[in-house]
């Protein structure tokens, strides 16, 4: 059975696998980066120690051939 930390992330980041893990600077518990299971590119974060979850969504800029991204709490 899903927690509802797990629910939150399907819903605010999607389908997911994990890209690597490290420290909370907030609360010491593991930050979970995930990444897209086909393009392979990072599309959050999330700490289930303080509830913190970032979706990353990485945009092209018209303009130029900089990418830029932006995040979504």
């Amino acid at each position: 059975m899903k927690s509802d930390f797990e629910f939150l992330l399907d819903m605010i980041i999607g389908p997911r696998e994990f890209f690597y893990v490290m420290e909370c600077d907030v609360c010491g518990f593991d930050e979970i980066h995930f990444q897209h299971p086909i393009t392979k590119k990072q599309i959050g974060i999330a700490c289930k120690g303080c509830h913190f979850v970032c979706k990353l969504d990485f945009v092209a800029n018209p303009n130029d051939n900089n990418r830029y991204f932006s995040i979504s709490y």
